[in-house]
């Protein structure tokens, strides 16, 4: 089965579009094809953690939604700014809620501090797409890709969602909130 979903991985049918927030312009990818992640069988979910203070929020969120494995796609896990949000110290207190923690290089975004980053990346992905999408694609539990980009329009992680959709996955994404408010969801479009 992963080999035959990793064989229908296209991005043939995705434009970008810019999104003005705030006085920054940023590349947003889209898809040009309706009906995108109708595959009832596996959801991945997508949530940042930019803006979340309290970790105990941010697991919440990912227990509410039923996540098992949180799948970590920053390049540089360790070079977070606050010290719980560092790949070393997440999978301890993600473990705590009964969480399993992984890093993924592989998706990862080295081309960040380059013009153009969000572009190369997508090439980068087509271009390894076999390699870069096999250990997310093999994981057995429901799980969620994350990255510290509080708005997912701006993040690498908006162009592995939508490569993901290409071959029917369902993805969902998460935003974090603090404890008492409702949470909110959104299916990506």
């Amino acid at each position: 089965m992963i080999v035959r979903l990793i064989s229908k991985l296209k991005c043939t049918n995705m434009t970008t579009q810019v999104v003005n927030i705030g006085t920054r312009k940023y590349r947003q990818f889209v898809s040009d094809t309706e009906n995108l992640g109708t595959d009832n069988s596996k959801k991945i979910y997508c949530i940042g953690y930019g803006g979340c203070k309290a970790t105990s929020d941010f697991s919440s969120t990912l227990k509410q939604s039923g996540v098992q494995v949180l799948v970590d796609i920053r390049y540089h896990p360790e070079s977070a700014f606050s010290g719980e949000w560092k790949g070393s110290g997440m999978p301890t207190w993600l473990k705590e809620d009964g969480i399993d923690y992984v890093w993924m290089k592989e998706l990862g975004n080295s081309f960040h501090h380059t013009e153009d980053s969000l572009d190369k990346f997508k090439e980068y992905l087509e271009t390894n797409k076999d390699t870069c999408f096999n250990n997310l694609l093999a994981q057995e539990k429901v799980c969620a890709i994350m990255c510290a980009c509080k708005d997912i329009r701006t993040c690498h992680r908006n162009v592995v969602a939508q490569m993901l959709k290409q071959q029917g996955i369902r993805v969902e994404n998460l935003n974090p909130v603090k404890k008492g408010q409702q949470r909110i969801t959104q299916f990506m479009k």
